[in-house]
């Protein structure tokens, strides 16, 4: 019986999700599936995943609650991700959501950065620039 109970501590075909940034909890709840941009790609995270510790990128995270309905998205940007026994906790820098999103001013902010771009006065310039430029894309994509 007690393996029976930790295999089901978090539902065997479902997933135990926290995001939480700097400034408290976003989100926590069940999932069947989540989508996270890591440093180095994209990672999908299915129910009995193995254990995992990953760098955020930037871009869009996508949980798709229990049941399959519409994913969740919010932009994300740096951070750590943990895995275990259907336990994902994602520590995120910095996020934001669909409402926190006004597409004329990233709009604005894009065409501006991608004009700093064209000649940065720096290597790290242009690294910040980049990053800033995948930031504003990510916001983006929630629209």
């Amino acid at each position: 019986m007690v393996a029976h109970a930790a295999a089901t501590e978090a539902g065997s075909d479902t997933l135990d999700v926290r995001v939480v940034t700097p400034e408290g909890t976003l989100m926590k709840g069940e999932a069947s599936f989540v989508a996270a941009p890591a440093s180095d790609g994209e990672v999908g995270i299915l129910p009995s995943h193995t254990p995992l510790i990953s760098k955020l990128g930037t871009g869009v995270l996508r949980v798709t609650p229990k049941g399959g309905a519409d994913p969740v998205k919010f932009a994300v940007r740096g951070g750590f991700l943990q895995v275990v026994k259907n336990h994902v906790t994602l520590l995120v820098t910095e996020a934001a959501t669909r409402e926190q999103t006004d597409i004329s001013a990233l709009q604005a902010q894009l065409e501006e950065t991608l004009k700093k771009l064209a000649n940065p006065p720096s290597d790290e310039e242009y690294t910040a620039l980049l990053e800033l430029r995948r930031w504003i894309e990510a916001r983006q994509k929630l629209a």
